[in-house]
């Protein structure tokens, strides 16, 4: 039985990857700075970029953030990048977006390279 909520307390793995899920831009009351890397993905629909926009307002001073659109949107991720002043990835639209395909590890690898977080 999974267990989630404000009143449980989650085990952070001492190695490894912690993914949080914040949803719908609620709750980011965790300790950010903290994270070794932050891989905020921003909802493209029209409607979710202004709630985005109040999580960006609260990311971007971080030095740890990559920012990164869904859907395979390259309008809103331009869009995003323009009031953010940095380039903003776009995540590849496929059949099956937790199958990680050569295309979506690619973008991955040279995302962290870029930003000096990962080196092969």
């Amino acid at each position: 039985t999974a267990r989630t909520g404000a009143a449980v307390e989650q085990k952070v793995p001492t190695e490894g990857t912690q993914i949080l899920d914040f949803g719908a831009y609620h709750g980011l009351n965790y300790e950010l700075e903290t994270c070794d890397l932050i891989i905020a993905v921003l909802g493209s629909r029209l409607w979710q970029q202004c709630q985005a926009m109040q999580c960006v307002d609260q990311l971007k001073h971080l030095k740890n953030v990559l920012f990164m659109t869904n859907y395979g949107d390259s309008r809103s991720a331009k869009t995003y990048a323009r009031q953010l002043h940095q380039s903003v990835a776009c995540f590849p639209l496929d059949e099956d977006p937790f199958f990680v395909s050569d295309q979506k590890r690619k973008l991955f690898d040279q995302l962290l390279n870029q930003k000096g977080w990962w080196k092969e």
